[in-house]
């Protein structure tokens, strides 16, 4: 990769995406597949025999589903719920120290949800 003094990347420099000579790839594939449909067939045929073995066809399987649907796309759950004691009998059994504790922490838990998980700052 070629960069500047300063750091950055030259103009016209490709720093990320395929390569610049897939699309040549690509095409060469989609010839010699029916357009990609015997990549199809032979998936679709792998997942079908019952005599391969299920890692195979679960791969076949997962191959046409992402390629059919789309590739789910990737998730975190960032609901989270505190388990607290919801009743005075609950509460009964802890002392004075024990309930400031789980205050505390109960409030330091609900500052740092409400806080920004990802910072982004965009620079010139």
């Amino acid at each position: 990769m070629i960069r500047n003094p300063n750091g950055s990347f030259a103009p016209g420099t490709k720093t990320g995406g395929r390569p610049k000579g897939f699309a040549g790839v690509a095409k060469a594939i989609g010839a010699i597949t029916n357009d990609g449909q015997d990549l199809v067939d032979w998936a679709l045929a792998v997942w079908k025999d019952a005599a391969v073995p299920m890692s195979m066809r679960w791969d076949a399987f997962q191959w046409l589903s992402d390629r059919y649907f789309g590739k789910p796309a990737n998730t975190i759950d960032l609901n989270a719920t505190m388990n607290r004691p919801s009743n005075a009998r609950e509460l009964a059994f802890l002392s004075e120290e024990d309930l400031e504790d789980i205050d505390r922490r109960f409030l330091a838990a609900k500052q740092r949800a409400a806080q920004p998980v990802i910072d982004v700052v965009s620079k010139p």
